[in-house]
């Protein structure tokens, strides 16, 4: 188990109502990861310039993960020591490359 996790609150992936900048994908991916949604909304505006797969996901993600519903209990990542931030750039340098 990760550390930090609670076994009797699971994480739920949901899509961020408050800190959201368009649709709230990467606000919850961020808290489901436990990496900061900068670095994710830097990772899909890389890979929409590049490739333009980064709107296609990002609209996907969009329609797939659902919205949290007030009072929902999601269960946060502890935030992590750097390695989720490195999987993200280095997933987003080797498709933008």
């Amino acid at each position: 188990m990760r550390e930090g996790a609670s076994p009797a609150q699971p994480r739920v992936l949901r899509r961020n109502t408050t800190d959201k900048v368009l649709g709230g994908v990467c606000g919850g991916l961020g808290r489901y990861l436990g990496v900061d949604p900068v670095v994710l909304r830097v990772a899909f505006v890389v890979l929409a310039l590049s490739a333009g797969g980064g709107v296609l996901l990002y609209l996907v993600a969009w329609i797939v993960i659902p919205e949290e519903r007030p009072g929902e209990a999601l269960g946060e990542a502890a935030p992590s020591s750097g390695d989720a931030t490195r999987l993200v750039v280095g997933g987003v340098w080797s498709v933008a490359s």
